[in-house]
């Protein structure tokens, strides 16, 4: 819970964490100076994430304490049967009732997303925030829909393809739907098997490990995953996994985003 507080003061006293609504946003294709920029991009979407997750270790220590109870053959009460319930359905499991092997299997979904992988990625799919789908859509990791009028029609989009890019209200439903999207999509089982056995280490999941997972993320596949790791490590992404690395980080006067060499990448994810 201490965690949990500490994240929500800090998007009290960060503007960047306002980024629900475009006046808010900040107009990164203004910023020259590319550390600025850098900075700036990865201020505004750090505590986004770290808000995601949060929610997710509050669910997931739920389940940690529920799985403890099966194990002594203690009774699970109503109401965390519903909670389990509800989520096995969100994840698309097909048993919903709180069984050892459901429990097993929703503590593989429901989990943090590193945040240092999804500003990379964030990065490299919106170009620094710059792209027309995060300025007009607030789309910063490349999700597509499939309905008309859901999103944005690339420009450059093939015949008789008929995706959009995905546009949201703000920064937070794009950051909140890509973590789900890590942690239900079949596309990343291996992102999660990653991540579950750094769990099982007893470490916090990386996000330079977790980003082998992501080869179906795009059609580079393991370029991808190249494309993003060198970023996590040239950037000090890193720094950024706490709520108190985040505080640090931009309330710092000298700025640690370096050139990655990928500036001018963003284009749409699968």
């Amino acid at each position: 819970m201490n965690r949990l507080r500490l994240a929500m003061a800090l998007c009290v006293t960060l503007t960047c964490c306002l980024g629900d609504t475009s006046e808010s946003v900040p107009d990164f294709s203004e910023m020259k100076n590319e550390g600025e920029r850098k900075r700036a991009f990865f201020c505004y979407l750090a505590p986004l994430m770290q808000k995601e997750n949060d929610r997710l270790l509050e669910e997931r220590a739920r389940l940690l304490k529920i799985q403890k109870q099966a194990d002594k053959g203690q009774d699970i009460g109503r109401s965390d049967q519903g909670f389990v319930e509800k989520l096995a359905g969100d994840y698309g499991l097909s048993e919903k009732t709180p069984s050892k092997a459901v429990l097993s299997a929703l503590l593989g979904h429901v989990d943090e997303v590193p945040i240092s992988l999804g500003l990379a990625q964030a990065a490299n799919e919106s170009a620094w925030g710059t792209s027309r789908f995060a300025r007009e859509g607030h789309n910063y990791f490349g999700q597509w829909c499939y309905e008309k009028g859901c999103g944005l029609v690339p420009a450059q989009r093939p015949k008789g393809q008929v995706y959009e890019v995905r546009r949201f209200a703000g920064a937070q439903q794009s950051v909140d739907a890509f973590v789900r999207n890590l942690n239900r999509n079949r596309t990343y089982s291996d992102f999660r098997r990653i991540r579950a056995k750094e769990r099982a280490r007893g470490k916090t999941p990386s996000g330079v490990a977790a980003a082998a997972g992501l080869t179906g993320y795009s059609a580079r596949g393991e370029e991808y995953v190249r494309t993003l790791q060198s970023m996590i490590r040239f950037n000090h992404l890193t720094d950024f996994e706490t709520p108190s690395g985040i505080k640090e980080a931009c309330e710092a006067k000298s700025t640690h985003a370096q050139h990655d060499g990928n500036e001018g990448e963003g284009k749409v994810g699968a």
